[in-house]
């Protein structure tokens, strides 16, 4: 693992590289942003405490969004290897990953999930 800064507008990583590290942001604001016919389009926005690219890495392929830091920014960058291994030793690791999967996916497509009926 190693610490990295990134300054406003820096590429943390870019849609097509090979997703060989996720990376947990320690401060500052990451926007993660597809490619669009005008130009890269926002998606989301991390901030502190937020984990970015662990999707593409767990799914052993290229990253699928561009990473750009939205202000200055410090993130721990964890290996693919380092990564897996956690997520073996810590399941609540990869179920933390996959409920940030379902949701990313769900406000992709503005769908709205329902709220279970209490008892």
């Amino acid at each position: 693992m190693s610490r990295l800064q990134f300054q406003v507008g820096d590429q943390v990583f870019g849609i097509g590289f090979r997703a060989d590290s996720a990376y947990l942001i320690v401060s500052g604001e990451i926007a993660l942003c597809a490619a669009g016919v005008a130009g890269k389009q926002v998606l989301r926005v991390a901030g502190k405490g937020d984990l970015v690219g662990d999707i593409d890495v767990l799914a052993g392929r290229e990253y699928t969004e561009y990473a750009i830091a939205k202000r200055n920014t410090e993130v721990l960058r964890i290996e693919r290897r380092v990564f897996v291994d956690a997520i073996d030793q810590a399941p609540k690791l990869l179920q933390a990953s996959l409920r940030k999967l379902i949701q990313q996916y769900v406000e992709s497509r503005n769908m709205s999930m329902p709220v279970p009926d209490r008892p």
